[in-house]
């Protein structure tokens, strides 16, 4: 304990002795001046995206591709919209003929619907958690 006071004492001494600094007269401005530099470089950090207008562009549409599928079930089904635009012939094309018919399950179709919502759910969500977390808005 007086060893600390001691040492209390010696660092009241020395600054009695050497004095208090006084800054200068235009200290504020020189603070206030370093604020705005450090908030303009702040300004010139351009925001890009994770996903590009073109990625969720084709993102869309796969899930519209995909919604439509399921909504007009089963492709070899006649319908009045596929023989209007004659894209029948486009359900029955086979690549190079060997490959068989190959029928895709609808509880498959719902899983992956469901699993294409809530990627593009987190997705979402973890863009706004970034933006928030970084100011990016």
């Amino acid at each position: 304990m007086e060893e600390n006071k001691e040492l209390d004492n010696f660092i009241r001494k020395s600054i009695k002795e050497v004095g208090l600094e006084k800054p200068s007269l235009d200290f504020n401005d020189l603070v206030l001046s370093q604020l705005q530099k450090s908030t303009e470089k702040n300004t010139i950090f351009e925001h890009k995206p994770l996903l590009s207008k073109p990625v969720w562009f084709g993102i869309i549409t796969t899930v519209i591709v995909i919604f439509a599928y399921a909504l007009l079930g089963n492709p070899e089904i006649e319908n009045i919209w596929f023989s209007i635009s004659k894209l029948n012939q486009l359900t029955s094309f086979n690549l190079s003929g060997s490959v068989p018919n190959v029928e895709i399950p609808h509880t498959f179709v719902y899983g992956f619907l469901i699993f294409t919502f809530f990627v593009v759910l987190q997705v979402y969500m973890v863009k706004q958690r970034i933006d928030k977390r970084y100011d990016l808005r």
